[in-house]
């Protein structure tokens, strides 16, 4: 009886820890978007120095790369990626 209720708290533990990384990757497009937006304000407006537009750019193209992929594997895993 123990065994059973050890199995089922562990699925419990990783169905929760699966939903807070596919929070965190939810959240990668719209701050990529925000970020590069960031980045071209400053760009034109700041007067950065290149290494910082360049960093800051730099993240914005990962952010969005990493939210672009969450897009494609709920895609291709049929379901909804924003719920």
């Amino acid at each position: 009886m123990k065994i059973n209720s050890n199995k089922t708290d562990l699925d419990k533990k990783r169905e929760e820890e699966r939903r807070k990384l596919r929070r965190k990757f939810q959240m990668c497009l719209p701050l990529g978007a925000l970020v590069l937006l960031l980045a071209l304000l400053c760009k034109q407006f700041a007067y950065l120095s290149d290494f910082t537009i360049g960093f800051l750019e730099g993240i914005a193209i990962a952010l969005l790369v990493a939210g672009v992929g969450n897009l494609i594997w709920c895609k291709v895993k049929k379901e909804k990626p924003f719920e």
